[in-house]
């Protein structure tokens, strides 16, 4: 500048320039320093001066002594071109007219190129200094505009407050805009801050006025007004407010909906169902109409609509569900609250799906939808009550089954049936489908309901009532069992009472079976359904679970695989116990009533005279022994183990028809072969006692005995059933009474506990 300034002409004083800036603060340099900024040194320079007028008065005198220097630096620069292009034409004229010497026309030549050079640099130097008069002029007339518009801002408030006066909202939000950049502009001068109170004022004022109209606007749909208002707020930077103002306006139009419907008549599923619905229809609506209003912010507002009410509606929504399920619960309307629930969740996943759509599914059509992460919050407050009923489906399912087995009990005739045999044993066959038809009904709730995620309250719903149902049964068994035995189809009923249990078991273990499969299919469905992906019908709930809490989700896939395990614990483990008090009280009643011909035919055998006799006379000598024959009692013993293979026949039939519904899987509990082994023992155990109770033994009795119990032993064998260790173990002692203790524990010595009772007992009736 200074450059510029130097080459302006003859008649500018640089000195006398330079003492000027030191002593004016309006001088040129101020202009010139790179980091001058205008608000900053109007600021600072009203400070110093009274009145605004008087700054802008020195402000336009000194723009004017700027002009003039830049226009005799303009002529300066115009002048000094005019000469160096008169320069370069006389040094053409010279070099063409010379025709001396080379060397001469060199010379001219090298002359020619230096004066060139020196007006090039001396028009690039004078150019530059010119650019920088002009930044600097620039610079001082929007000093002098932003001053000008400073010093309006008396003049604004009395516009300002009569637009708001007559209700010229969008001309006083301008007036006011501009009032802020001027007040902005010099915040430091004394005085301004009673003027920014001012306009504090002024725009609270405007912005209650803007928000009572566009609340208004809202609710009458005036979707133009409502945008242009909106425009108005974020002029004021208050578009923070619209959301709360715009739920004010929309919320009572939602609360009306929750009043439509009667649940107490509809029923609660169908009324919830309705309401999701009616709620959806309006949020579609409202969406189309935000967007006329806020494009950008119309998903975000909605979402923020919804989340407000359907958090302030959770109290009532869980009043009213909790009245569904509890007047559904007992009685024959057990399975109501199950019913009611099932319907709920089925309406919850529709809402989602919908709401969902309309939110986060707003981005596939280029508008703008919410994060899902905000979504997954919106539907979690939304199916709160019902996600907590969910939670509690154990217990509801308990009571269901307790009511099922309860009423199972009366149709049965369970107490009736501990007097008779034949009844016991029919409410054994019939509970069987009923067991069956129970727990298939409980794991398919449980699938439907809660996809599986609920498995462990479903097993301790089944374990908390089926094993108590299974216990009345064996019960039933063993009161009437002493009545069994005089009852002539008894045996047959006894029969029946193998089958019945096998298909108890059949039931347990295949009810566990179908769970595993079932609830294991429909929980890894949702666990492997990905954020964003739709899930399975009817887990809509279960996934946004899922999705929002990755605790829930680790907890899910530790149940899935208990569940896919083949060495997990079992499902229905304490159900699965029962069965075994079944099963060993229907082996007490076969075995009751399949030997109770072996126990008659062994009654009073300890008392035969036969045990005590002996061959010999005093002072004889001991005469030829002979084989013994078997006696009555053991001959009839024989005859009932031969009687039990046709007993026993329909459970080789029932074997049978297992394999060929299961393969050769046919369980060990409903072996023919298994009975006639454990019966045959039994039967032999049964003989064994009686003869325990012979009091002294001879050695003519020892022979008879060993035959009896020989004589037992060939029919087991003749039925292809290997003689238990009892019976082995008395005839081994048997053999060798004759020679004393000492050979009879030394026969029995490898036979381990069998064979030191039999030679107990043997050896006290031969008294040693």
């Amino acid at each position: 500048m200074e450059a510029a300034v130097g080459a302006a002409g003859p008649d500018f004083d640089r000195d006398a320039a330079e003492q000027e800036a030191q002593l004016d603060p309006l001088s040129l340099q101020v202009f010139e320093d790179e980091r001058f900024d205008a608000a900053a040194w109007l600021n600072g320079y009203l400070r110093d001066v009274t009145h605004k007028d008087a700054a802008v008065e020195a402000l336009t005198g000194l723009e004017t002594k700027l002009q003039l220097v830049v226009e005799d630096v303009e002529g300066s620069l115009e002048r000094l071109w005019e000469k160096s292009t008169a320069s370069l034409e006389a040094v053409t004229q010279e070099v063409a007219g010379v025709t001396g010497d080379v060397s001469a026309l060199l010379g001219n030549a090298q002359r020619a190129k230096a004066a060139m050079a020196e007006i090039a640099n001396t028009g690039r130097s004078l150019t530059h200094e010119l650019e920088d008069v002009s930044l600097v002029r620039d610079r001082m007339e929007s000093t002098r505009e932003t001053l000008a518009e400073a010093a309006s801002v008396g003049k604004l408030f009395p516009e300002a407050s009569a637009a708001l006066q007559r209700g010229d909202l969008p001309r006083a939000a301008t007036i006011l805009a501009s009032v802020r950049r001027s007040v902005a502009i010099v915040r430091s001068v004394p005085g301004i801050a009673s003027r920014e109170e001012q306009l504090r004022s002024l725009e609270t004022r405007l912005q209650s006025l803007v928000e009572s109209s566009l609340g208004q606007a809202v609710r009458s749909r005036d979707a133009g007004q409502a945008r242009t208002l909106l425009g108005l707020l974020e002029g004021l930077s208050r578009a923070d407010a619209l959301t709360q103002l715009y739920l004010r306006a929309a919320t009572p139009a939602l609360q009306a909906l929750w009043g439509q419907g009667n649940p107490a008549e509809s029923g609660f599923a169908t009324w919830l169902e309705g309401f999701f619905t009616r709620v959806a229809g309006y949020a579609s609506d409202e969406l189309e109409w935000l967007r006329l209003v806020a494009p950008a912010k119309a998903a975000e507002l909605l979402a923020a609509l919804l989340s407000s009410f359907v958090r302030a509606q959770q109290g009532a929504l869980s009043s009213r569900l909790r009245s569904a399920l509890g007047a559904a619960q007992g009685g024959a309307a057990a399975s109501g609250a199950l019913a009611t629930l099932q319907g709920a969740v089925k309406a919850c996943g529709g809402f989602l799906v919908e709401i969902e759509g309309l939110l986060v599914g707003a981005g596939d059509s280029g508008r703008v939808g919410i994060p899902r992460a905000q979504f997954l919050a919106l539907a979690l407050d939304a199916t709160l009550p019902v996600a907590r009923a969910v939670h509690d489906y154990g217990k509801m399912q308990q009571e269901w089954l307790a009511g099922k087995f309860a009423a199972a009990e009366g149709e049965l005739g369970l107490e009736a049936a501990r007097r008779d045999f034949g009844a016991a044993v029919g409410a054994l066959e019939e509970a069987a489908p009923v067991l069956e038809s129970s727990l298939r009904e409980a794991v398919d709730t449980c699938a439907a309901l809660t996809a599986g995620s609920e498995s462990p309250g479903l097993s301790t719903a089944v374990d908390n009532t089926a094993p108590a149902f299974l216990s009345k049964l064996a019960a039933a068994l063993r009161a009437s069992a002493a009545r069994a035995a005089a009852t002539s189809d008894a045996a047959g009923a006894a029969v029946r009472a193998i089958r019945a249990a096998h298909a108890l078991a059949a039931v347990v273990r295949g009810a566990e079976s179908h769970a595993r499969v079932t609830c294991a299919s429909r929980l890894g469905d949702v666990l492997e359904t990905p954020s964003g992906a739709a899930p399975p019908e009817g887990t809509e709930l279960l996934h946004v679970s899922v999705c929002s809490s990755p605790k829930t989700e680790a907890r899910l896939e530790g149940v899935l695989a208990n569940m896919r395990s083949s060495s997990a614990q079992a499902m229905f483990g304490s159900t699965l116990q029962a069965l075994k008090d079944v099963d060993g009280a229907v082996e007490e009643c076969v075995r009751g009533v399949a030997l109770n011909g072996v126990a008659k035919a062994v009654s009073g055998v300890a008392a035969l005279p036969c045990w005590t006799e002996d061959t010999r006379t005093a002072g004889s000598a001991p005469t030829p022994s002979f084989s013994a024959y078997p006696q009555l009692f053991a001959t009839t013993v024989g005859e009932h183990l031969m009687a039990l293979p046709a007993l026993l026949e329909p459970l080789a039939e029932g074997a049978d028809d297992a394999d060929a519904a299961n393969g050769d899987d046919a369980p060990q509990d409903f072996d023919a072969e298994r009975w006639l082994d454990a019966l045959g023992s039994s039967a032999a155990d049964v003989v064994i006692q009686a003869l325990a109770g012979v009091p002294r033994l001879s050695d003519a009795g020892a022979a008879q005995m060993a035959a009896d119990l020989e004589y037992v032993g060939n029919v087991l064998s003749a039925l292809g059933v290997a003689a238990p260790p009892s019976l082995q173990a008395w005839g081994a002692a048997l053999g060798e009474v004759r020679g004393g203790a000492a050979k009879v524990r030394a026969a029995v010595q490898p036979m381990g506990a069998a064979g030191e009772a039999a030679a107990s007992a043997i050896l006290r009736m031969r008294g040693q």
